[in-house]
Formats: C-alpha cells, sequence, structure tokens
C-alpha cells in the first residue's frame, strides 16, 4: 500500500518527509490567475520527488481543459485531479481517454458510479464510504464493501484504477487491511503527528 499525504493550498514543504511518501495530493488551491498557476504546477514538479495530484478548481469546462492542460505538461509525474460536476467529469473523461493520468474524489457511491465511467487512473475516496447505515466503520461492514467493490471492479474491467482512500484519523488505519486499497491518504498533519 503506498502512502500518500494531502496538502492543503501551496505550503508544499515536506519538512523531511520526502523519503517516506509515494504521492503528494494538493487541495484547496484558489484560482488566482492562469500564470500563478502554471508557477505553482512547476513548482509542484521541480520541488517534491514524488506523483502529485492537483486537484482543479470548480470552473467552467474551458477553464478546468486549460488548467488541466498546463498540469499535464508534466505527465507523469503530475496528475489533474477534476472536479466532480458534470464539466469535470466530461473533461475527465477526454483526457483519460486520451492515455492521461487523471484522478476524481467520490464522497458518495453515486459519485463513485457515475466517476468511474470516466476511467481514473486514482479514485479518492473518503474512508467514511465504508459504513453501512451511517454507524461508526466495522470491520466487518468495511471487508464486505471492499470485497463487492472489488467484485464490480473485475466485472466492469475498471482495473487500472488505483482506490486512494482517506484517512483522517489515526483509528482509521485498522479499517485499511479490511478495505485493501491501492494507497492511504492522510493529511500530513496527521502524519507529522503519527511520526512525532
Amino acid at each position: 500500500m503506498k502512502l500518500w499525504v494531502m496538502i492543503k493550498g501551496k505550503d508544499i514543504v515536506l519538512e523531511g518527509f520526502q523519503e517516506l511518501v509515494d504521492g503528494v495530493c494538493v487541495v484547496g488551491l484558489e484560482m488566482d490567475g492562469e500564470e500563478s498557476w502554471r508557477a505553482f504546477v512547476e513548482q509542484c514538479a521541480n520541488e517534491l520527488p514524488c506523483d502529485v495530484i492537483i486537484e482543479l478548481p470548480d470552473s467552467e469546462s474551458e477553464t478546468i481543459s486549460k488548467l488541466a492542460d498546463i498540469v499535464c505538461k508534466w505527465q507523469p509525474k503530475l496528475i489533474p485531479q477534476f472536479p466532480m460536476t458534470k464539466e469535470g467529469i466530461t473533461a475527465c473523461k477526454r483526457f483519460s481517454s486520451s492515455g492521461t493520468r487523471v484522478a476524481v474524489r467520490a464522497t458518495t457511491w453515486a459519485e463513485f458510479i457515475i466517476a468511474m465511467r470516466a476511467s481514473p487512473t486514482f479514485m479518492r475516496m473518503p474512508i467514511e464510504m465504508f459504513t453501512m447505515d451511517d454507524e461508526e466503520i466495522d470491520f466487518d461492514d468495511a471487508i464486505e464493501i471492499a470485497s463487492q467493490l472489488q467484485k464490480a471492479f473485475e466485472r466492469y474491467g475498471y482495473g487500472r484504477t488505483q482506490l486512494l482512500i482517506e484517512a483522517q484519523d489515526e483509528k482509521d488505519f485498522q479499517f485499511l487491511f479490511a478495505i485493501m486499497p491501492d494507497g492511504l491518504l492522510v493529511p500530513f498533519e496527521l502524519l507529522k503527528r503519527v511520526l512525532k
């Protein structure tokens, strides 16, 4: 299982953790001009020693595609994450069908099913999606849902999609053994807290 860290905003310093992480997911970016976006993307490409998923801001189709094009100039290292909107998923499918590595974040099973139509390389999912009936995460429930998910992947040919499960707390780590995702995505602050 690969270890990914989530960083909010433009502060991409890994503070000595570079050799421990396999990937970085940059979220919560504001669009403040194309040149600023281009400079930040270039900074990610030059300063981060691993794969980097860059969350694209929600916007109209043309802007989403333009920002994704900037990120894709640094493929395969940098990966655009498309917003879970009609415009975002449409653009994601277009980029994915041309062989570009892309990412999407689903927070409900309906979003997951729709997003999988775009054949993303990476699918981000909060660990809370593996609960049943809005209860606490139960190990047996997580195993059952993960088993069904694996069967769906095999049946519908989604084998190239890698699942990144978002854990927000140390207690969430135990459920990763039930889910067996391709990657664990944790906030950078949590990684620093665990490894004091």
